[in-house]
């Protein structure tokens, strides 16, 4: 808990949260959020009949995670731009479809 002297409001930063909560504030989907916590089961707190999300312990989760340089995309394939100014198949045969879907 912090005070913000200009307003005199107590700010209280919260511990723990609800499953939409975490959803909220890391910006995942449930999905991503369950893969999360079976990964890492500590993230995960039950209180009765409800599934509480504990922030430091998602925090310390992602903290471990690799860095780009360590664990590069898997997705280059993917890439619009490949070098010498070519582009992927995939962006090519998504252009196709777009163009055709635009003529007919």
């Amino acid at each position: 808990m912090s005070h913000n002297r200009d307003t005199g409001a107590v700010i209280q930063i919260a511990r723990s949260g609800s499953v939409k909560d975490a959803m909220e504030r890391y910006g995942v989907r449930r999905a991503k959020l369950y893969e999360m916590i079976k990964e890492c089961p500590t993230i995960a707190k039950r209180l009765g009949g409800i599934t509480l999300i504990d922030y430091a312990e998602v925090d310390r989760y992602i903290d471990s995670l690799p860095t780009i340089a360590e664990a590069p995309c898997r997705q280059k394939k993917n890439l619009v731009n490949l070098p010498n100014g070519r582009v992927s198949k995939v962006v090519a045969k998504a252009r196709a479809r777009k163009a055709e879907a635009a003529q007919g």
